[in-house]
């Protein structure tokens, strides 16, 4: 039988099967839980993410969060002369060199 170019690969030898063993446990005879100090320190990752989450929920503003903002920093729908605006717009990169214009709703193919 020839694979991978021109080397002669045999074929396995046949092995004789597994005889049954009336007094094997398998393998979880000896398993015990080895990585509790692991789940331990997962939890407290958690539970750093969860207060992180928590200080920004109740310091910050949701809306400054959640607002899209364009291609010069302004938040769309908030800061001053885009009160009226609160939608992005992406355009393609490759065509115009500014990604993202806010725009008062969606675009008709008119718009485009």
């Amino acid at each position: 039988m020839v694979c991978c170019g021109d080397s002669y690969v045999s074929p396995k030898e046949t092995r004789e099967p597994i005889r049954y063993d009336p007094n094997f446990n398998g393998p979880i005879h000896n398993r015990s839980c080895t990585d509790i100090l692991w789940l331990i320190v997962f939890i407290i990752f958690l539970g750093g993410w969860g207060y992180v989450g928590y200080y920004g929920f109740t310091k910050g503003s949701i809306e400054k969060i959640l607002a899209p903002i364009d291609s010069k920093g302004r938040r769309c729908g908030l800061d001053s002369g885009l009160e009226d605006k609160k939608y992005l717009m992406f355009f393609n990169i490759a065509k115009c060199l500014s990604p993202g214009t806010p725009i008062t709703g969606c675009p008709t193919t008119q718009d485009m």
